[in-house]
């Protein structure tokens, strides 16, 4: 029969090697998605992230939320390329594909939302020129960027 002791450390045993799986797992994947060419001149990196968001409403649906129902499942997977020619080009993209900025439980979309091309002449960096739709730096402020922003 087993104690209360046993049962915990086995508990934190299994949790921690499925964390080390995990780790494993996740390390091979970044390996995949990163592409290195000509002497480390060229590279690519894509990531990303997934947010599964449910919904669950007692009452009535908040105003920002469209649904009829109860309950809304809202997934979203956001999809970011780095790539880089050189020391002088940069090329940055960021691609969703969700329901929208507000949740509904209407149809998925895909759209792309920033990229930008930079431009650094110069080795010492004093100036670089980028275009593109991307994230202001200062200015206006910015109500959502990712999920947890």
């Amino acid at each position: 029969m087993c104690d209360m002791r046993s049962l915990l450390g086995a508990c934190v045993l299994l949790t921690a090697l499925a964390r080390v799986k995990a780790q494993e797992f996740l390390k091979r994947l970044d390996q995949t998605l990163t592409f290195t060419a000509a002497g480390n001149e060229v590279r690519t990196r894509l990531s990303g992230t997934v947010d599964l968001e449910l919904y669950h409403f007692d009452g009535p649906v908040l105003g920002l939320i469209d649904t009829a129902s109860d309950g809304l499942f809202n997934p979203r997977l956001t999809l970011f390329l780095d790539a880089q020619l050189g020391s002088q080009f940069y090329f940055f993209a960021q691609t969703r594909a969700d329901r929208g900025f507000d949740p509904s439980d209407h149809g998925a979309q895909v759209r792309l939302d920033e990229y930008a091309l930079r431009f650094t002449p110069f080795q010492e960096g004093q100036l670089n020129l980028q275009i593109g739709k991307f994230s202001i730096v200062v200015g206006n402020w910015v109500g959502r960027h990712l999920s947890w922003g």
